[in-house]
């Protein structure tokens, strides 16, 4: 049982919760020993939080998940776990979660109930409807962006929100276009995609690819931080155009948590933004005035 048990949790999907960690890295708190202490935990508190709704999804979907040739092989659509032994598991990392919780600022509660009843929602009603399955999944990723930011103490800002907002619903419709191009029957597995279309998608990222990298370079000059972060744009334009090359020409879109494992050129060009971004942010070694 034990194997089955660690596939319900989708532990490769544990990569979108790094997004909690954007919050310590955009404040300048990098290297504070209690910030750090306090991100670790708001992600551990997520990724559990996570993975406990991925069963609920798991246990409403298995039907639908049975019939899809990639998600046919989950636990509970293969019948290799109970109901009862995910239910359980459900409760136990709800649990994990809330003990994270306790040593954690009240506003880091209110992002995990909203984002708990974000997912409920999601399961029972917005993925069945076009547009609407596309905001809830963005709204998850500003959620995931908050839980960091109030679990060192810290305000949002708008821009890093709008940023986070346009980039989520770039992956987000990739992902529903690469579901529509790989599956044989897309509206039997998943009926919303009945309402979709490849040109209608390829539209959608292209014109959220260009307002994402749009908000990063006003955040980069207008956010009140050192101007000179305008030197990152080139590794964000060539993330998202080449995740774009990604969908476009390989259709590799359907699961975007692995696809930055895949292509070491992703992985190189985020490693060099995060060390310019790191630089600049935290040592002022470069400097722009913004005219």
């Amino acid at each position: 049982m034990g194997r089955p048990l660690i596939q319900l949790l989708r532990l490769p999907q544990w990569t979108k919760n790094l997004v909690v960690f954007f919050g310590i890295i955009f404040s300048g708190r990098l290297f504070e020993g209690a910030a750090e202490v306090q991100a670790l935990l708001a992600f551990a508190a997520f990724c559990a939080a996570a993975s406990g709704v991925y069963v609920i999804n798991d246990v409403i979907d298995r039907n639908h998940d049975a019939k899809n040739p990639k998600k046919k092989h989950r636990p509970l659509a293969a019948g290799t776990l109970t109901l009862t032994a995910a239910w359980t598991l459900m409760g136990v990392l709800f649990l994990v979660a809330l003990i994270a919780l306790r040593f954690l600022p009240p506003g880091c509660g209110v992002v995990l109930a909203l984002y708990l009843l974000n997912n409920i929602q999601y399961s029972f009603w917005s993925k069945h409807w076009v547009i609407l399955d596309i905001l809830s999944i963005s709204f998850g990723f500003i959620l995931r962006t908050l839980m960091g930011i109030y679990a060192i103490s810290e305000t949002p800002t708008l821009w890093i929100l709008v940023c986070i907002f346009f980039l989520s619903i770039f992956l987000a419709f990739g992902k529903r276009r690469g579901e529509l191009i790989y599956l044989a029957s897309p509206s039997e597995y998943r009926p919303v995609l009945e309402h979709y279309t490849v040109e209608f998608l390829n539209s959608a990222m292209f014109m959220s690819a260009c307002m994402a990298m749009v908000s990063y370079s006003l955040f980069t000059v207008l956010s009140g931080k050192n101007p000179a972060l305008v030197l990152t744009l080139p590794n964000v334009v060539y993330g998202i155009f080449y995740y774009l090359h990604l969908v476009m020409n390989k259709s590799e879109g359907d699961e975007p948590e692995k696809v930055l494992f895949r292509h070491p050129a992703l992985v190189v060009n985020l490693l060099v933004w995060f060390f310019l971004f790191g630089l600049i942010q935290y040592t002022d070694v470069v400097y722009f005035e913004v005219m």
